[in-house]
């Protein structure tokens, strides 16, 4: 070690050009990283979702459910299965264990439940996915006097498409909205008429509004995909259905004997906003998505919709990001305030050009820290910046150490290079066994399972990594800049007020600490029984 301490003081080229190194690719990595609200999550469950419309949860349970979760028995990398039955739909939910594949269990339950034959006949193709992690990021609120909720859900819509066009978002979902429906009213005398049923109505309307495939036609040159796609979501396309043909030839159509409209379904899911009734638009981000990008943009756009709109008004309802801009704001400040208060205690007690060599080191060991966040994934959290702001203490400490022993070794007559190797040697092994035992201290937190893990593995990596790059910049790039400035060497002129510091200082050794000390090691007892009585008070 004193050997690389010592090419690093001699070439002192080399120490600022790894000065420049470090601050250029952190720079760099600070720009390419993804804010967040809390640490990203892996996958952690696979859901299947059946559709069963007409059945009762009874039906759904025995139909689906039950079927499904004999299938998901044994497979490998699955913690746990839990279900949900409901009118008209099926949802178990597959939690994973943690070191489990999520590709891996997806195929195995699609494999699992593609081979279930005994469903219904009139089930909907089941949808197996991994549930994506999603973070709220804001709340939008749009909501009107004078318009009713069709116009209010048209405009959401229109809202939800220009969020999803911009690049970034992808994850949008209204609510405040019941679900839409289409409502066929038979008319009676009709039925009668034309000599029809309820039943055939149904037929007719199950056989028209499908979406199949027929297979394949193979040619010499082309494949031809057979494929009947006629599915309709609007009541204006369901009544042109044919229901019948009449001996002579009329044809009747479903309009012939119902009245069909598009409404909303009756399960009551309002919203109101300001007193009036209104429409919600929560707005996510996803793990490889910016949250304060995604903030800036709702801001942006509730900004430009008022000022394009009268009748209605959208308010920004809850926004998630608040609580991250002000910690960001708050280590920025805790950065300038560490640095500040290093310049002036140092300048105080050693001289300025001492303290601003020691405070250079609190960025630089910062700044590369993002760059090894980014390369690893690492995103800018509520945690994350928690550990940025606990370390910043930790960083002066071993700065103001080696710098202020360098300084007592030049003031006591060595040249200022052999000052500098010497005084950074003779610390160099308490310091680091300190900034070790932190740092093993911290790694504990990359062994718990679950979400507490997952959450404080951040915090501990920003601790470790800043520490670590500490170490390179307080025993290599310290001492060789304390050494090539005028900080240090007996021969310098010592100013008045360095000189006023350094009595006053010297007089609270001799007069206040020596006699305390002194009195300590005579009566440990006495010290050992005030120790204990004040953590009797503590309690």
């Amino acid at each position: 070690m004193r050997s690389l301490i010592s090419f690093y003081i001699k070439y002192h080229v080399i120490v600022n050009l790894t000065l420049f190194v470090m601050i250029i690719v952190g720079l760099l990595g600070f720009t390419n990283l993804r804010f967040g609200l809390f640490p990203p999550e892996g996958i952690k469950y696979v859901t299947v979702d059946v559709r069963y419309p007409g059945a009762s949860p009874l039906e759904v349970e025995e139909g689906i459910t039950n079927k499904i979760e004999e299938e998901l028995t044994g497979i490998t990398g699955v913690k746990r299965v839990t279900s949900s039955s409901q009118e008209n739909q099926a949802s178990v939910r597959v939690e994973l264990i943690s070191n489990a594949e999520p590709d891996v269990v997806l195929d195995d339950v699609k494999t699992a439940v593609g081979s279930i034959n005994s469903f219904p006949t009139s089930i909907e193709a089941p949808i197996i996915q991994k549930e994506e992690i999603l973070n709220l990021a804001v709340t939008i609120g749009i909501s009107s006097a004078e318009l009713p909720l069709t116009t209010l859900k048209d405009i959401a819509d229109d809202i939800k498409r220009d969020f999803l066009a911009e690049k970034g978002i992808s994850k949008v979902f209204l609510l405040g909205l019941p679900d839409e429906e289409i409502e066929i009213s038979v008319i009676e005398r009709d039925l009668k008429k034309y000599n029809l049923t309820i039943s055939d109505i149904n037929r007719a309307v199950a056989q028209s509004n499908i979406r199949a495939s027929g297979g394949t036609i193979e040619g010499f040159n082309e494949e031809i995909i057979i494929r009947a796609s006629a599915k309709l979501y609007y009541a204006a396309g369901l009544q042109d259905i044919t229901i019948t043909a009449q001996p002579g030839g009329q044809i009747i159509s479903l309009s012939d004997v119902a009245t069909v409209n598009n409404q909303f379904a009756d399960i009551p899911n309002d919203r109101y906003i300001n007193g009036e009734r209104g429409v919600t638009i929560n707005v996510f981000a996803t793990n490889n998505e910016d949250i304060l990008e995604v903030a800036a943009f709702s801001k942006d756009y509730i900004q430009q919709f008022n000022a394009e709109n009268t009748k209605v008004e959208a308010v920004l309802v809850n926004d998630l990001t608040i609580g991250l801009s002000q910690q960001l704001k708050t280590l920025v400040a805790s950065g300038w305030q560490g640095i500040f208060l290093v310049l002036l205690m140092l300048s105080i007690f050693l001289n300025w050009r001492v303290a601003m060599w020691v405070a250079i080191g609190i960025p630089v060991s910062l700044i590369t820290m993002f760059f090894i966040m980014n390369i690893y994934g690492v995103t800018i959290n509520i945690l994350s910046l928690f550990g940025c702001i606990l370390v910043l203490g930790i960083l002066v400490d071993d700065g103001v150490v080696v710098s202020e022993n360098i300084y007592q070794h030049a003031q006591n007559g060595k040249k200022i290079f052999q000052a500098a190797v010497d005084g950074t040697m003779e610390v160099f092994p308490s310091v680091l066994s300190s900034l070790l035992t932190t740092i093993s201290v911290f790694a504990l937190f990359f062994f718990i399972d679950g979400k507490l893990g997952e959450y404080f593995s951040d915090l501990a990596f920003v601790i470790i990594v800043t520490l670590t790059v500490s170490i390179i910049e307080c025993f290599l790039l310290l001492p060789a800049h304390l050494a090539h400035s005028k900080a240090i060497g007996a021969d310098r002129k010592v100013p008045r007020f360095e000189q006023f510091i350094n009595r006053a200082f010297e007089t609270v050794r001799i007069k206040v600490y020596r006699p305390i000390i002194t009195f300590s090691t005579k009566y440990p007892g006495i010290v050992f029984a005030l120790a204990i009585g004040s953590l009797a008070l503590t309690v």
